[in-house]
Protein backbone atom coordinates (compact mmCIF):
# COMPACT_ATOMS: atom_id res chain seq x y z
CA UNK A 1 0.00 0.00 0.00
CA UNK A 2 2.80 2.41 0.82
CA UNK A 3 4.53 1.74 -2.52
CA UNK A 4 1.24 2.36 -4.31
CA UNK A 5 0.75 5.63 -2.46
CA UNK A 6 4.26 6.76 -3.41
CA UNK A 7 3.46 6.05 -7.06
CA UNK A 8 0.33 8.18 -6.75
CA UNK A 9 2.21 11.04 -5.14
CA UNK A 10 4.91 11.05 -7.80
CA UNK A 11 8.67 11.28 -7.31
CA UNK A 12 8.92 15.08 -7.21
CA UNK A 13 6.63 15.12 -4.17
CA UNK A 14 9.25 13.36 -2.08
CA UNK A 15 12.42 15.08 -3.26
CA UNK A 16 10.97 18.58 -2.73
CA UNK A 17 11.64 20.61 0.38
CA UNK A 18 10.72 18.61 3.48
CA UNK A 19 7.92 19.84 5.69
CA UNK A 20 10.15 19.02 8.66
CA UNK A 21 11.53 22.55 8.29
CA UNK A 22 8.21 23.79 9.59
CA UNK A 23 7.53 23.66 13.31
CA UNK A 24 4.54 21.75 14.63
CA UNK A 25 3.63 19.94 11.39
CA UNK A 26 3.61 16.14 11.88
CA UNK A 27 4.81 14.00 8.94
CA UNK A 28 1.40 12.45 8.28
CA UNK A 29 -2.26 12.91 9.16
CA UNK A 30 -5.05 10.40 9.56
CA UNK A 31 -8.18 11.35 7.64
CA UNK A 32 -11.75 10.12 7.79
CA UNK A 33 -12.66 7.94 4.85
CA UNK A 34 -15.75 5.92 4.05
CA UNK A 35 -14.20 3.17 1.95
CA UNK A 36 -12.08 0.20 3.01
CA UNK A 37 -9.63 0.46 0.11
CA UNK A 38 -8.75 4.10 0.73
CA UNK A 39 -5.43 5.11 2.21
CA UNK A 40 -6.41 6.63 5.55
CA UNK A 41 -3.21 8.67 5.87
CA UNK A 42 -2.03 11.71 3.94
CA UNK A 43 1.72 12.23 3.76
CA UNK A 44 2.49 15.72 5.11
CA UNK A 45 6.28 15.35 5.21
CA UNK A 46 6.74 17.05 1.83
CA UNK A 47 5.46 20.09 0.01
CA UNK A 48 2.65 18.13 -1.64
CA UNK A 49 -0.13 16.73 0.53
CA UNK A 50 -2.01 14.45 -1.81
CA UNK A 51 -4.70 11.83 -1.63
CA UNK A 52 -5.90 10.12 -4.77
CA UNK A 53 -9.57 10.81 -3.99
CA UNK A 54 -9.83 13.76 -1.68
CA UNK A 55 -7.17 16.45 -1.87
CA UNK A 56 -4.23 17.95 -3.74
CA UNK A 57 -2.52 20.52 -1.52
CA UNK A 58 0.67 21.87 -3.11
CA UNK A 59 2.64 24.18 -0.81
CA UNK A 60 4.97 25.12 -3.64
CA UNK A 61 2.24 27.61 -4.59
CA UNK A 62 2.76 29.51 -1.34
CA UNK A 63 4.73 32.79 -1.57
CA UNK A 64 4.01 34.10 1.92
CA UNK A 65 6.35 34.88 4.81
CA UNK A 66 7.74 31.64 6.32
CA UNK A 67 6.04 32.32 9.66
CA UNK A 68 2.66 32.78 7.96
CA UNK A 69 3.20 29.66 5.87
CA UNK A 70 4.15 27.69 8.97
CA UNK A 71 0.92 28.76 10.69
CA UNK A 72 -1.09 27.91 7.59
CA UNK A 73 0.49 24.47 7.32
CA UNK A 74 -0.46 23.73 10.90
CA UNK A 75 -3.97 25.05 10.27
CA UNK A 76 -4.51 22.96 7.13
CA UNK A 77 -3.09 19.88 8.90
CA UNK A 78 -5.64 20.48 11.68
CA UNK A 79 -8.46 20.82 9.13
CA UNK A 80 -7.41 17.53 7.50
CA UNK A 81 -7.50 15.77 10.84
CA UNK A 82 -10.62 17.28 12.39
CA UNK A 83 -12.84 18.15 9.42
CA UNK A 84 -12.44 16.53 6.03
CA UNK A 85 -9.86 16.49 3.23
CA UNK A 86 -12.23 18.33 0.88
CA UNK A 87 -12.77 21.09 3.50
CA UNK A 88 -9.03 21.42 4.07
CA UNK A 89 -8.40 21.44 0.32
CA UNK A 90 -10.99 24.18 -0.14
CA UNK A 91 -9.53 26.28 2.70
CA UNK A 92 -6.05 25.97 1.21
CA UNK A 93 -7.18 27.04 -2.26
CA UNK A 94 -9.07 30.03 -0.89
CA UNK A 95 -6.08 31.27 1.13
CA UNK A 96 -3.69 30.75 -1.80
CA UNK A 97 -6.02 32.58 -4.17
CA UNK A 98 -5.63 35.79 -2.13
CA UNK A 99 -1.90 35.76 -1.48
CA UNK A 100 -1.46 39.10 -3.25
CA UNK A 101 -3.55 40.75 -0.50
CA UNK A 102 -1.61 39.11 2.35
CA UNK A 103 1.76 39.91 0.70
CA UNK A 104 1.04 43.64 0.87
CA UNK A 105 1.41 43.76 4.65
CA UNK A 106 4.51 42.93 6.74
CA UNK A 107 4.13 40.25 9.37
CA UNK A 108 3.21 40.28 12.26
CA UNK A 109 -0.04 41.95 11.34
CA UNK A 110 -1.41 44.79 13.45
CA UNK A 111 -5.09 45.25 14.25
CA UNK A 112 -5.31 47.90 11.50
CA UNK A 113 -3.68 45.53 9.02
CA UNK A 114 -6.05 42.69 9.82
CA UNK A 115 -8.98 45.06 9.46
CA UNK A 116 -7.67 46.10 6.04
CA UNK A 117 -7.26 42.46 5.01
CA UNK A 118 -10.85 41.66 5.96
CA UNK A 119 -11.94 44.77 4.09
CA UNK A 120 -10.23 43.45 0.95
CA UNK A 121 -12.20 40.21 1.31
CA UNK A 122 -15.61 41.90 1.63
CA UNK A 123 -16.59 40.89 -1.88
CA UNK A 124 -15.92 37.20 -1.21
CA UNK A 125 -17.73 35.74 1.78
CA UNK A 126 -15.97 32.36 1.66
CA UNK A 127 -12.47 33.92 1.71
CA UNK A 128 -13.55 36.34 4.47
CA UNK A 129 -14.75 33.51 6.70
CA UNK A 130 -11.77 31.25 5.96
CA UNK A 131 -9.24 33.95 6.88
CA UNK A 132 -11.10 34.75 10.09
CA UNK A 133 -11.26 31.05 11.06
CA UNK A 134 -7.56 30.70 10.30
CA UNK A 135 -6.61 33.71 12.42
CA UNK A 136 -8.85 32.59 15.30
CA UNK A 137 -7.33 29.10 15.27
CA UNK A 138 -3.76 30.46 15.19
CA UNK A 139 -4.52 32.83 18.08
CA UNK A 140 -6.01 30.02 20.20
CA UNK A 141 -2.90 27.92 19.52
CA UNK A 142 -0.78 30.88 20.70
CA UNK A 143 1.26 30.96 17.50
CA UNK A 144 3.66 33.90 17.48
CA UNK A 145 2.28 36.90 15.58
CA UNK A 146 -1.39 36.05 16.26
CA UNK A 147 -3.21 37.50 19.25
CA UNK A 148 -6.58 36.81 20.86
CA UNK A 149 -7.26 40.53 21.11
CA UNK A 150 -7.08 40.95 17.33
CA UNK A 151 -9.04 37.73 16.87
CA UNK A 152 -11.84 39.12 19.04
CA UNK A 153 -11.73 42.34 17.03
CA UNK A 154 -12.12 40.38 13.76
CA UNK A 155 -15.04 38.43 15.21
CA UNK A 156 -16.92 41.70 15.64
CA UNK A 157 -16.85 42.35 11.90
CA UNK A 158 -19.98 41.17 10.15
CA UNK A 159 -19.38 38.79 7.28
CA UNK A 160 -20.53 39.88 3.81
CA UNK A 161 -24.26 39.45 3.45
CA UNK A 162 -25.47 36.25 1.86
CA UNK A 163 -29.05 35.13 1.42
CA UNK A 164 -29.08 31.48 2.37
CA UNK A 165 -31.06 29.13 0.15
CA UNK A 166 -31.72 31.93 -2.32
CA UNK A 167 -31.78 29.49 -5.25
CA UNK A 168 -34.36 27.38 -3.39
CA UNK A 169 -36.51 30.40 -2.54
CA UNK A 170 -36.66 31.47 -6.19
CA UNK A 171 -36.85 27.89 -7.50
CA UNK A 172 -33.73 28.34 -9.64
CA UNK A 173 -32.68 24.69 -9.39
CA UNK A 174 -35.82 23.03 -10.71
CA UNK A 175 -36.36 21.50 -14.13
CA UNK A 176 -39.27 22.73 -16.20
CA UNK A 177 -41.60 20.06 -17.56
CA UNK A 178 -39.88 20.15 -20.98
CA UNK A 179 -36.38 19.99 -19.46
CA UNK A 180 -37.37 17.11 -17.21
CA UNK A 181 -38.79 15.19 -20.17
CA UNK A 182 -35.59 15.72 -22.18
CA UNK A 183 -33.40 14.63 -19.26
CA UNK A 184 -35.42 11.43 -18.69
CA UNK A 185 -35.29 10.63 -22.43
CA UNK A 186 -31.48 10.96 -22.32
CA UNK A 187 -31.34 8.58 -19.33
CA UNK A 188 -33.59 6.04 -21.04
CA UNK A 189 -31.32 6.02 -24.06
CA UNK A 190 -28.43 4.17 -22.40
CA UNK A 191 -26.57 3.74 -25.69
CA UNK A 192 -24.31 0.71 -25.98
CA UNK A 193 -25.41 -1.38 -23.01
CA UNK A 194 -22.64 -3.88 -23.74
CA UNK A 195 -19.97 -1.29 -22.96
CA UNK A 196 -19.25 -1.12 -19.20
CA UNK A 197 -17.94 2.45 -19.14
CA UNK A 198 -20.75 3.90 -21.29
CA UNK A 199 -23.42 2.16 -19.19
CA UNK A 200 -21.58 3.12 -15.98
CA UNK A 201 -21.89 6.84 -16.70
CA UNK A 202 -25.56 6.48 -17.58
CA UNK A 203 -26.33 4.56 -14.37
CA UNK A 204 -24.44 7.04 -12.18
CA UNK A 205 -26.47 9.93 -13.60
CA UNK A 206 -29.68 7.88 -13.27
CA UNK A 207 -28.96 7.25 -9.57
CA UNK A 208 -28.45 10.97 -9.01
CA UNK A 209 -31.69 11.75 -10.78
CA UNK A 210 -33.88 9.13 -9.13
CA UNK A 211 -32.58 9.28 -5.55
CA UNK A 212 -31.11 12.78 -5.25
CA UNK A 213 -27.74 11.49 -4.01
CA UNK A 214 -24.48 13.25 -3.38
CA UNK A 215 -21.70 12.34 -5.83
CA UNK A 216 -19.78 10.60 -3.03
CA UNK A 217 -22.81 8.46 -2.20
CA UNK A 218 -23.02 7.30 -5.81
CA UNK A 219 -19.32 6.44 -5.81
CA UNK A 220 -19.87 4.45 -2.60
CA UNK A 221 -22.46 2.03 -4.01
CA UNK A 222 -21.22 -1.57 -3.90
CA UNK A 223 -22.51 -4.78 -5.45
CA UNK A 224 -23.78 -6.10 -2.13
CA UNK A 225 -25.93 -2.98 -1.65
CA UNK A 226 -28.52 -3.94 -4.30
CA UNK A 227 -31.27 -6.18 -2.92
CA UNK A 228 -34.31 -7.74 -4.58
CA UNK A 229 -37.50 -8.46 -2.65
CA UNK A 230 -40.50 -10.36 -3.99
CA UNK A 231 -43.92 -9.29 -2.76
CA UNK A 232 -46.81 -11.65 -1.92
CA UNK A 233 -48.36 -11.08 -5.35
CA UNK A 234 -45.13 -11.92 -7.13
CA UNK A 235 -44.17 -8.30 -7.82
CA UNK A 236 -40.44 -7.64 -7.50
CA UNK A 237 -39.07 -4.67 -5.60
CA UNK A 238 -35.49 -3.43 -5.54
CA UNK A 239 -33.68 -1.31 -3.00
CA UNK A 240 -30.17 0.02 -2.46
CA UNK A 241 -28.40 0.38 0.86
CA UNK A 242 -26.86 3.84 0.63
CA UNK A 243 -24.20 5.21 2.91
CA UNK A 244 -25.15 8.15 5.13
CA UNK A 245 -22.53 10.87 4.73
CA UNK A 246 -23.99 13.48 7.09
CA UNK A 247 -26.47 11.83 9.42
CA UNK A 248 -24.50 10.49 12.40
CA UNK A 249 -27.30 9.91 14.92
CA UNK A 250 -28.61 6.71 13.40
CA UNK A 251 -27.45 3.29 14.59
CA UNK A 252 -26.93 2.16 10.99
CA UNK A 253 -24.61 4.09 8.68
CA UNK A 254 -26.70 2.89 5.72
CA UNK A 255 -30.23 3.69 4.61
CA UNK A 256 -32.41 1.61 2.26
CA UNK A 257 -33.88 3.45 -0.74
CA UNK A 258 -36.27 1.91 -3.25
CA UNK A 259 -35.19 2.12 -6.91
CA UNK A 260 -37.22 1.61 -10.06
CA UNK A 261 -37.09 -1.74 -11.83
CA UNK A 262 -35.58 -0.07 -14.91
CA UNK A 263 -32.69 1.34 -12.87
CA UNK A 264 -32.22 -1.93 -10.94
CA UNK A 265 -31.93 -3.89 -14.20
CA UNK A 266 -29.35 -1.45 -15.51
CA UNK A 267 -27.34 -1.89 -12.28
CA UNK A 268 -27.55 -5.69 -12.58
CA UNK A 269 -26.38 -5.48 -16.21
CA UNK A 270 -23.53 -3.20 -15.13
CA UNK A 271 -22.37 -5.70 -12.48
CA UNK A 272 -22.26 -8.48 -15.09
CA UNK A 273 -20.28 -6.29 -17.50
CA UNK A 274 -17.85 -5.35 -14.74
CA UNK A 275 -17.17 -9.01 -13.91
CA UNK A 276 -16.61 -9.77 -17.61
CA UNK A 277 -14.25 -6.83 -18.00
CA UNK A 278 -12.25 -7.07 -14.77
CA UNK A 279 -12.98 -10.61 -13.55
CA UNK A 280 -14.26 -11.63 -10.12
CA UNK A 281 -12.72 -9.69 -7.24
CA UNK A 282 -12.78 -10.78 -3.57
CA UNK A 283 -14.18 -8.66 -0.75
CA UNK A 284 -16.29 -5.51 -1.02
CA UNK A 285 -16.60 -4.53 -4.66
CA UNK A 286 -17.71 -1.06 -5.84
CA UNK A 287 -20.08 -1.07 -8.80
CA UNK A 288 -18.60 2.04 -10.39
CA UNK A 289 -14.86 1.83 -11.14
CA UNK A 290 -12.39 3.51 -13.47
CA UNK A 291 -10.15 1.89 -16.09
CA UNK A 292 -7.76 0.77 -13.33
CA UNK A 293 -10.59 -0.96 -11.46
CA UNK A 294 -10.56 1.63 -8.68
CA UNK A 295 -13.65 3.26 -7.22
CA UNK A 296 -14.67 6.31 -9.24
CA UNK A 297 -14.11 9.79 -7.82
CA UNK A 298 -16.94 12.28 -7.17
CA UNK A 299 -15.63 14.28 -10.14
CA UNK A 300 -16.31 11.37 -12.47
CA UNK A 301 -19.89 11.18 -11.19
CA UNK A 302 -20.35 14.89 -11.85
CA UNK A 303 -18.92 14.50 -15.36
CA UNK A 304 -21.45 11.74 -16.06
CA UNK A 305 -24.30 14.13 -15.20
CA UNK A 306 -22.83 16.81 -17.49
CA UNK A 307 -22.72 14.27 -20.35
CA UNK A 308 -26.41 13.44 -19.89
CA UNK A 309 -27.25 17.15 -19.92
CA UNK A 310 -25.32 17.60 -23.16
CA UNK A 311 -27.12 14.61 -24.63
CA UNK A 312 -30.46 16.16 -23.62
CA UNK A 313 -29.31 19.54 -25.01
CA UNK A 314 -29.70 21.19 -21.61
CA UNK A 315 -27.46 23.57 -19.71
CA UNK A 316 -24.97 21.59 -17.64
CA UNK A 317 -26.21 20.76 -14.16
CA UNK A 318 -24.69 18.96 -11.17
CA UNK A 319 -25.59 16.40 -8.53
CA UNK A 320 -26.49 19.34 -6.28
CA UNK A 321 -28.94 20.62 -8.90
CA UNK A 322 -30.57 17.20 -9.17
CA UNK A 323 -30.85 17.00 -5.35
CA UNK A 324 -32.54 20.43 -5.28
CA UNK A 325 -34.84 19.42 -8.11
CA UNK A 326 -35.94 16.20 -6.39
CA UNK A 327 -36.43 17.90 -3.01
CA UNK A 328 -38.52 20.70 -4.50
CA UNK A 329 -40.71 18.30 -6.49
CA UNK A 330 -41.30 16.28 -3.30
CA UNK A 331 -42.21 19.46 -1.41
CA UNK A 332 -44.59 20.52 -4.19
CA UNK A 333 -46.39 17.18 -3.79
CA UNK A 334 -46.91 17.80 -0.06
CA UNK A 335 -44.11 15.55 1.26
CA UNK A 336 -43.40 16.30 4.96
CA UNK A 337 -40.19 18.18 5.69
CA UNK A 338 -38.72 15.52 7.98
CA UNK A 339 -39.05 12.91 5.23
CA UNK A 340 -37.32 15.21 2.72
CA UNK A 341 -34.47 15.75 5.22
CA UNK A 342 -34.10 12.02 5.75
CA UNK A 343 -34.08 11.24 2.03
CA UNK A 344 -31.46 13.92 1.31
CA UNK A 345 -29.23 12.81 4.21
CA UNK A 346 -29.49 16.19 5.96
CA UNK A 347 -28.49 16.62 9.60
CA UNK A 348 -31.22 19.24 10.23
CA UNK A 349 -34.61 20.19 8.82
CA UNK A 350 -33.52 23.72 7.92
CA UNK A 351 -33.08 23.04 4.19
CA UNK A 352 -36.31 21.04 3.99
CA UNK A 353 -38.21 24.00 5.47
CA UNK A 354 -37.01 26.18 2.62
CA UNK A 355 -38.12 23.65 0.01
CA UNK A 356 -41.56 23.40 1.61
CA UNK A 357 -41.79 27.17 2.07
CA UNK A 358 -40.96 27.67 -1.63
CA UNK A 359 -44.07 25.72 -2.59
CA UNK A 360 -46.68 28.41 -1.77
CA UNK A 361 -44.23 31.01 -3.12
CA UNK A 362 -45.60 30.25 -6.58
CA UNK A 363 -49.04 31.44 -5.46
CA UNK A 364 -47.47 34.65 -4.20
CA UNK A 365 -45.72 35.21 -7.53
CA UNK A 366 -49.01 34.69 -9.37
CA UNK A 367 -50.79 37.04 -6.98
CA UNK A 368 -48.08 39.63 -7.57
CA UNK A 369 -48.56 39.29 -11.31
CA UNK A 370 -52.35 39.56 -10.97
CA UNK A 371 -51.83 42.60 -8.79
CA UNK A 372 -50.80 44.53 -11.91
CA UNK A 373 -54.17 43.81 -13.48
CA UNK A 374 -56.74 46.59 -13.03
CA UNK A 375 -59.69 44.20 -12.91
CA UNK A 376 -57.99 42.10 -10.23
CA UNK A 377 -57.25 45.22 -8.20
CA UNK A 378 -60.86 46.29 -8.38
CA UNK A 379 -62.10 42.87 -7.27
CA UNK A 380 -59.69 42.81 -4.32
CA UNK A 381 -60.77 46.30 -3.26
CA UNK A 382 -64.37 45.08 -2.98
CA UNK A 383 -63.37 42.48 -0.39
CA UNK A 384 -63.25 45.10 2.38
CA UNK A 385 -64.63 48.50 3.18
CA UNK A 386 -62.96 51.79 2.30
CA UNK A 387 -59.50 52.68 3.55
CA UNK A 388 -59.47 55.22 6.39
CA UNK A 389 -56.90 56.92 8.59
CA UNK A 390 -56.45 55.87 12.20
CA UNK A 391 -57.43 59.32 13.43
CA UNK A 392 -60.84 58.95 11.72
CA UNK A 393 -61.83 56.13 14.11
CA UNK A 394 -63.99 58.04 16.59
CA UNK A 395 -65.36 55.02 18.47
CA UNK A 396 -62.51 53.06 20.14
CA UNK A 397 -64.86 50.11 20.74
CA UNK A 398 -65.06 49.49 17.00
CA UNK A 399 -61.29 49.10 16.56
CA UNK A 400 -60.36 45.51 15.72
CA UNK A 401 -58.10 43.84 18.27
CA UNK A 402 -56.95 40.27 18.63
CA UNK A 403 -54.19 37.70 18.58
CA UNK A 404 -52.47 36.38 15.46
CA UNK A 405 -50.37 33.35 16.36
CA UNK A 406 -48.60 34.63 19.51
CA UNK A 407 -48.64 38.31 18.53
CA UNK A 408 -51.16 40.90 19.76
CA UNK A 409 -52.54 43.08 16.99
CA UNK A 410 -54.55 46.18 17.83
CA UNK A 411 -54.18 48.77 15.07
CA UNK A 412 -55.39 47.46 11.72
CA UNK A 413 -58.86 48.97 11.23
CA UNK A 414 -62.43 49.27 12.45
CA UNK A 415 -65.38 46.89 12.35
CA UNK A 416 -68.74 48.13 10.98
CA UNK A 417 -70.85 45.79 13.09
CA UNK A 418 -72.94 47.21 15.92
CA UNK A 419 -71.02 47.57 19.16
CA UNK A 420 -73.02 44.89 20.97
CA UNK A 421 -72.88 42.46 18.01
CA UNK A 422 -70.38 39.62 18.24
CA UNK A 423 -68.58 38.62 15.05
CA UNK A 424 -69.34 35.03 14.10
CA UNK A 425 -65.92 34.73 12.46
CA UNK A 426 -62.43 34.84 13.88
CA UNK A 427 -61.43 38.52 14.12
CA UNK A 428 -58.36 39.59 12.18
CA UNK A 429 -58.13 36.24 10.36
CA UNK A 430 -61.46 36.98 8.61
CA UNK A 431 -61.44 40.77 8.62
CA UNK A 432 -59.40 41.02 5.43
CA UNK A 433 -62.25 39.43 3.42
CA UNK A 434 -65.12 41.26 5.16
CA UNK A 435 -67.01 44.26 3.73
CA UNK A 436 -67.64 45.53 7.28
CA UNK A 437 -63.89 45.96 7.82
CA UNK A 438 -62.34 49.38 7.19
CA UNK A 439 -58.54 49.06 7.08
CA UNK A 440 -56.36 51.80 8.54
CA UNK A 441 -54.07 53.35 5.93
CA UNK A 442 -51.44 53.63 8.66
CA UNK A 443 -52.32 50.26 10.23
CA UNK A 444 -50.13 47.33 11.25
CA UNK A 445 -50.92 45.18 8.21
CA UNK A 446 -47.26 44.21 7.79
CA UNK A 447 -47.28 42.77 11.31
CA UNK A 448 -50.36 40.72 10.46
CA UNK A 449 -48.69 39.26 7.36
CA UNK A 450 -45.53 38.44 9.35
CA UNK A 451 -47.52 36.79 12.15
CA UNK A 452 -49.61 34.72 9.73
CA UNK A 453 -46.49 33.57 7.91
CA UNK A 454 -44.87 32.52 11.18
CA UNK A 455 -47.97 30.47 11.96
CA UNK A 456 -47.78 28.76 8.55
CA UNK A 457 -44.08 28.09 9.11
CA UNK A 458 -44.87 26.50 12.47
CA UNK A 459 -47.21 24.08 10.73
CA UNK A 460 -44.58 23.37 8.09
CA UNK A 461 -42.06 22.64 10.83
CA UNK A 462 -44.49 20.14 12.29
CA UNK A 463 -44.65 18.45 8.87
CA UNK A 464 -48.41 18.55 8.59
CA UNK A 465 -49.97 17.28 5.39
CA UNK A 466 -50.18 20.44 3.30
CA UNK A 467 -52.35 18.91 0.58
CA UNK A 468 -55.22 18.28 2.98
CA UNK A 469 -54.62 20.91 5.65
CA UNK A 470 -57.45 23.42 5.28
CA UNK A 471 -56.00 25.67 7.97
CA UNK A 472 -52.78 26.19 6.01
CA UNK A 473 -54.73 26.87 2.82
CA UNK A 474 -56.96 29.41 4.63
CA UNK A 475 -53.96 31.12 6.19
CA UNK A 476 -52.31 31.46 2.79
CA UNK A 477 -55.49 33.06 1.44
CA UNK A 478 -55.60 35.47 4.39
CA UNK A 479 -51.94 36.34 3.83
CA UNK A 480 -52.72 37.09 0.18
CA UNK A 481 -55.56 39.45 1.10
CA UNK A 482 -53.62 41.11 3.94
CA UNK A 483 -50.68 41.64 1.58
CA UNK A 484 -53.02 43.26 -0.92
CA UNK A 485 -54.38 45.62 1.76
CA UNK A 486 -50.80 46.47 2.77
CA UNK A 487 -49.90 47.26 -0.86
CA UNK A 488 -53.02 49.43 -1.27
CA UNK A 489 -52.26 51.34 1.93
CA UNK A 490 -48.64 51.92 0.88
CA UNK A 491 -49.80 53.09 -2.53
CA UNK A 492 -52.27 55.46 -0.87
CA UNK A 493 -49.49 56.86 1.27
CA UNK A 494 -47.43 57.50 -1.88
CA UNK A 495 -50.42 59.22 -3.48
CA UNK A 496 -50.70 56.67 -6.30
CA UNK A 497 -54.34 55.75 -5.56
Amino acid sequence: MKQRFIEILGTDSLDSESASNFVGVPPKVRIRTRFAEDNIFVDTSSNQWLHERYCAIDWRRCRLHPKIENAMRRFIWHRLASNSPSTANGNFNLLMSKQEVLEQYPFPWSAETCTAILGAFQSQRDVFLTFRIFYRWAALKKIAGFTREISSLLDDFAAPEYETYRSVKFRENVFSAAEESAFIAALDDAGDESNYFALRDNVMAHLNWELGLRAEQVAGVEERNLKEVQGPSGVRYFHLSLIRLKQRTYQSSYRNRVVSERLAKKIQQLILLKEEHFGQQPGERPIFVDVRNRRVSPGMVRNAIVQICEKAQLDSCSSTFLRHNMAQKLADQGTPGDLISDMLDHTTKVAARHYVAATPAIAKIKARALGKNATYKELMSLMTGALIHRKEADDPTKIVRGMVATRYIGNIGTCGLETDTACAKNPIYSCYTCRKFQPFIDGEHGNVVAALRSEVQLMLDQSLDLGENKVVLQLEKTIEHASDILARCEAHGRGTL
